[in-house]
């Protein structure tokens, strides 16, 4: 829905409002290789990142579907914490957690106060990297 823009000033305002969020999502994917919003299901509700890259499938076919369908089969523990710190409004702190494709992933989540019931997760693939000998 087009917004309606009354004066120089809100228009102004419109903009910041765009480029604050544009803003935030690049400081959250600077570090991150996905961002995941659940609900208090663990249902995924909106994802970012380059999920195409790495889990070889589209976004929609991810919305409304259970966090565990991009993870490894038995990881059913890990969503089990992811909940409970969902349903409780808490910070998920940094774990290792295994994409459905065998990558491994660090994953961190926090909630917060304007949207209850809702947790907003960052993943970042962990790199194998070769060692010097």
């Amino acid at each position: 829905m087009p917004s309606l823009i009354l004066s120089r000033e809100t228009a102004y305002q419109a903009g910041e409002d765009s480029l604050s969020t544009a803003k935030l999502l690049a400081f959250a994917l600077s570090r991150a290789d996905i961002l995941v919003e659940i609900d208090q299901e663990v249902t995924i509700v909106s994802l970012h990142g380059s999920l195409r890259q790495i889990l070889g499938e589209e976004v929609e076919n991810f919305i409304g579907q259970p966090l565990r369908a991009i993870l490894r089969p038995g990881s059913d523990a890990d969503c089990a914490e992811i909940a409970i710190a969902c349903k409780g409004g808490r910070r998920l702190s940094e774990r290792l957690i295994t994409l459905q494709s065998g990558r491994p992933a660090t994953w961190a989540g926090t909630c917060i106060p304007e949207a209850p019931g809702r947790m907003y997760l960052s993943m970042a693939l962990v790199e194998r990297r070769k060692h010097p000998r």
